[in-house]
């Protein structure tokens, strides 16, 4: 499948929980931390899961939260503080990376990319957990940020060719893992949907490297940056090497 194809099924996907930032859908999909959404919902673990989910309208698993999202989008427009923007960037962010791994753990054939999707796991729902405590302590009182302040703050947004739908599919965990789940390839689909969603990390952990205030924040993104910059390189050569392997020889 080619990321054009990728991008085709995206699109293809209904549009209500297109409205809706990533807060719209994090507790109703993937389970960090406690609450009763999280349990009120199982949480996918293969494609099997999902299908219920694809024949259903997405409104339904939108739910009320959307319509609290879209309420703060389309509220008075202003710069957010910069590291509140990003936490609640990539607290979602994550988080949707995260239900693509879980689904594509059990649907991949290939060795690296499993034992790849198990380490986004393991090491991003680690900084979910340090990103949630930072936020716990410098921002208890604050509403979440949308993506259009978000896009306002944070330059690597503001200046990215990437559409505003094409964040939001990004940033949506029901969007990747339905996208992921549609393709025929599933090697290529993971590598096709991981790779611009890591990309979009690494981009904006560089603002953080220039902007954000506390010293704490700018480790979680060197981190950030090492990590999802070497899986991007790691997709690449196994996304070349898939390609060597489908070319019949000559």
């Amino acid at each position: 499948m080619s990321t054009t194809r990728v991008g085709s099924v995206c699109r293809d996907l209904p549009t209500a929980f297109l409205a809706a930032i990533a807060f719209s859908l994090l507790l109703a999909f993937v389970p960090v931390g406690s609450g009763a959404a999280q349990d009120a919902t199982p949480t996918p673990t293969s494609c099997e899961d999902v299908m219920p989910m694809m024949s259903t309208p997405m409104a339904d698993h939108v739910g009320m939260s959307a319509a609290t999202s879209a309420d703060h989008a389309t509220g008075d427009m202003e710069m957010a503080e910069f590291d509140l923007a990003y936490i609640d960037m990539m607290i979602p962010h994550h988080q949707s990376i995260i239900a693509l791994a879980q689904v594509a753990t059990t649907e991949l054939r290939h060795p690296r990319l499993v034992e790849l999707a198990e380490t986004i796991i393991d090491t991003q729902a680690e900084e979910i957990d340090e990103l949630i405590a930072f936020r716990d302590a410098w921002y208890p009182d604050a509403e979440p940020v949308s993506m259009d302040m978000m896009m306002m703050t944070m330059p690597s947004m503001e200046e990215s060719s990437m559409s505003m739908e094409s964040m939001h599919q990004l940033m949506s965990p029901e969007a990747l893992v339905m996208t992921f789940c549609a393709a025929e390839d599933k090697e290529l689909a993971f590598i096709e949907l991981t790779i611009p969603h890591h990309q979009m990390a690494v981009d904006a952990s560089e603002d953080a490297l220039e902007l954000a205030v506390n010293p704490e924040l700018v480790a979680v993104a060197e981190e950030v940056i090492e990590a999802q910059q070497s899986e991007i390189d790691l997709l690449i050569e196994i996304q070349a090497d898939l390609a060597d392997e489908a070319t019949p020889a000559s």
